[in-house]
């Protein structure tokens, strides 16, 4: 079964999103990797909420 080129770019795309916070890799930082990563996770879906928040009080002041 041949591997997809674009599943092969997905890969190499979190192994670099991986690499800027695994430093080291030991049992501690394996056992925390998971929270690490939805601990991210969410910070990143606040940050997104927030913008929508201010694109959502400029669409509705804007005129119908």
């Amino acid at each position: 079964m041949p591997i997809d080129e674009l599943y092969i770019q997905d890969v190499l795309e979190a192994l670099k999103s991986l690499s800027t916070f695994f430093n080291e890799n030991n049992i501690r930082s394996r056992r925390n990797l998971r929270s690490d990563i939805e601990r991210r996770s969410l910070v990143i879906n606040e940050e997104f909420v927030e913008c929508f928040k201010q694109v959502k009080e400029v669409i509705i002041i804007l005129p119908v």
